[in-house]
């Protein structure tokens, strides 16, 4: 084995210096030396790896801008106020003779709305709807006949044609017919009773103070004559000038 001086005299004189080492120093450093390289390039390749970006998710929001209205947004005109004008009040379609008049009493008081003021004799309009009723009720009865016997005619007629003829069956559908025209008209005539009824009893359409009763008690009232005056103190009127 040559020493180490005369190995450093070669190195020199082939023109390369450099520090030798011998012996289990030598193979230390080249541990450590190989350590630095793997951490190195370990190093290079974290930083040449890029994380993918991250997006975050838009939600759309429903937005109201709210602002306060500017000068010109509203007109102002002068105006007077006053209580609105009385209304008059009277009997619709129906005439008689007055036999209940509460309204008398009440002058410059209170109503409730649907409160009576006044009432027509109802003795009249109540008979006529019982005898629309009762001429109703014997309609229907008639047509439950008359619907009976058309329906046995067709049945007998399915059976044996021969037992019933084209005419017999044409005269059980002509009076069915005719029997439920009569019940048709008998019910209107029962519905416009009841309206007549209901008319010959006036009721305050709204609630207001009474200002003036025009009629009196007993008294022959025609249609649309003026029975009560009332004033709504619930309104008031605005006048403006444009």
């Amino acid at each position: 084995m040559q020493p180490a001086t005369q190995r450093k005299a070669e190195s020199k004189a082939s023109g390369v210096e450099g520090v030798f080492c011998t012996g289990s120093g030598c193979t230390r450093i080249e541990h450590v030396l190989t350590c630095l390289v793997l951490v190195a390039a370990i190093a290079g390749c974290t930083d040449a790896v890029q994380q993918p970006p991250v997006t975050q998710q838009v939600r759309p929001v429903k937005t109201l801008v709210i602002a306060t209205p500017g000068p010109g947004a509203g007109i102002e005109l002068p105006g007077r106020v006053r209580a609105v004008p009385p209304v008059d009040l009277a009997f619709e379609e129906v005439s008689g003779r007055i036999v209940e008049l509460p309204i008398a009493a009440r002058i410059g008081r209170e109503v409730l709305k649907g409160e009576l003021l006044a009432q027509i004799d109802p003795g009249g309009f109540q008979s006529a709807l019982h005898a629309a009723e009762n001429a109703l009720g014997e309609a229907y009865s008639v047509l439950d006949l008359a619907r009976a016997e058309h329906e046995r005619m067709e049945k007998m007629k399915r059976i044996n044609p021969d037992l019933v003829s084209a005419s017999m069956l044409e005269r059980t559908r002509g009076t069915l017919t005719r029997t439920e025209s009569r019940v048709d008209s008998l019910e209107a005539r029962v519905e416009e009773a009841e309206r007549q009824l209901e008319l010959s009893s006036l009721r305050a359409p709204f609630a207001a103070t009474v200002k003036q009763c025009l009629v009196t008690n007993g008294q022959e009232v025609q249609p649309g004559e003026t029975i009560v005056s009332l004033r709504d103190t619930g309104r008031l009127q605005v006048l403006v000038d444009i």
